[in-house]
């Protein structure tokens, strides 16, 4: 008779020995008062949800998120509880929270087990290091050198013709952006030489690169398959470039860029953001005494509220799609109010706001989000300016969710060509 080898048995006893615990400690934290989704209030029925919330996490969202529209819910993934907060009360609690009760980098560090993907020095700052990114016997280069480093950049990968190329954009996009962005960052010289600069250049690119592509993608994707937008904007790129050129100022006067941004980046969010790891003993008490408990991890639904009409006031019809709806409220307020000042907008690409929470929202919103605002525009801009686009078939690559991550179908398409004649003279 044929025995197990020694070390698969010792495997499954481990196996064995972590599924009891995961087991046990969800057991325990069964008992607490804070809710669960409905139908998974047993052992079963809570796995049953963690498998459903892989493949279809806005629909288990969904059922949380709409029995109580102020409150908190929990629900279990596959070893832990993953506690979820609703409403604008709520948000702007998590979001003052201190480091000290509310940690982001653990949640990160948990999240992305960067001690192993990106070294201890990364995530807890041990390693000491200084930047010399601008530190260069040349001129410093001006933020957007020759039209913002995208000209033969963008879409290098086909022949500059006239005639329509199919173009599987996310992969083109995700080449775009990070060549983009690490010429913006580092100069080349300085790249090639300062390798702890490296490392850290390349945590940006682990962080940055694949959610501006991803946004991009997003863009044009919606550009494609809601075409009104693109004379409007195209005209608004052509007419803020001819006056002030290739300029940081220049795209932050592109207001229907700015505003169909945004609209893009609402309807096509991750299921939950604003993860924070509770990492105070005693846990986290909101102000009416809920409270989550010490090691446990507390988001805010995403794509839930940037659907809900009820917390997100200005879409009148929260699941349609209407690129300038934003740009259109900017030029209401730009009139003078009653004491003849002007009106104020707060609703930019950037803007962060317990009802978009995009970015986050307080005191850990993403740093980054300025930079990658204006490689977007800048990067749109160029696009409409030198190329005309259309969608492949009448439908949107439909979208591709893992868990609460979404992201732009990879495999899909669209037409692009050359235009005759581009603002910059080119044939």
């Amino acid at each position: 008779m044929n025995f197990p080898d020694t070390n698969i048995l010792l495997l499954y006893a481990v196996l064995s020995i972590c599924w009891v615990v995961s087991i046990s400690w969800l057991l325990c934290q069964q008992k607490s008062a804070i809710p669960v989704i409905p139908g998974s209030d047993g052992l079963i029925s809570s796995y049953l949800v963690a498998l459903r919330f892989l493949r279809r996490s806005n629909e288990v969202i969904a059922l949380g998120y709409n029995q109580d529209r102020n409150g908190v819910f929990r629900f279990a993934r596959l070893f832990v509880w993953e506690y979820v907060a609703i409403g604008r009360k709520r948000v702007l609690e998590l979001a003052a929270a201190p480091p000290d009760i509310l940690s982001v980098d653990e949640a990160l560090a948990d999240t992305f087990q960067t001690d192993y993907t990106l070294g201890p020095g990364i995530s807890h700052k041990a390693v000491p290091y200084r930047s010399d990114a601008g530190a260069s016997d040349a001129k410093p280069e001006p933020l957007f050198p020759a039209r913002f480093v995208l000209s033969g950049l963008l879409f290098h990968i086909i022949n500059l013709l006239s005639d329509w190329k199919l173009v599987q954009i996310f992969p083109a996009s995700v080449q775009v952006v990070a060549r983009t962005s690490n010429r913006l960052f580092v100069d080349l010289p300085i790249w090639r030489t300062k390798l702890g600069l490296a490392q850290r250049i390349l945590t940006v690119n682990a962080v940055a690169i694949h959610t501006t592509a991803m946004g991009l993608t997003n863009a044009l994707y919606d550009l494609t398959t809601y075409p009104k937008h693109i004379s409007p904007m195209r005209e608004e790129a052509e007419r803020v470039i001819a006056a002030q050129g290739w300029t940081k100022a220049a795209l932050n006067n592109m207001h229907k860029l700015d505003s169909f941004l945004r609209e893009s980046m609402r309807l096509n969010s991750s299921t939950l953001t604003m993860r924070h790891k509770v990492v105070a003993k005693d846990g986290f008490r909101f102000s009416d005494g809920t409270t989550i408990p010490y090691g446990s991890f507390v988001n805010v639904p995403g794509t839930a509220t940037h659907h809900d009409p009820g917390t997100y006031p200005i879409a009148l019809e929260a699941d349609v799609f209407d690129g300038f709806r934003l740009s259109r409220l900017r030029e209401e307020r730009h009139g003078l109010d009653a004491g003849g000042r002007a009106g104020f907008f707060n609703r930019h690409m950037i803007s962060t706001a317990p009802e978009h929470v995009v970015f986050g929202h307080g005191q850990h919103a993403c740093p980054g989000r300025f930079f990658a605002a204006t490689e977007l525009k800048g990067m749109l801009a160029h696009i409409l300016i030198n190329y005309d686009i259309k969608a492949e078939t009448d439908l949107r690559p439909p979208e591709i969710s893992f868990a609460e991550a979404t992201m732009p179908n990879p495999q899909g398409k669209i037409w692009i060509r050359k235009r005759e004649m581009s603002l910059d003279g080119e044939n």
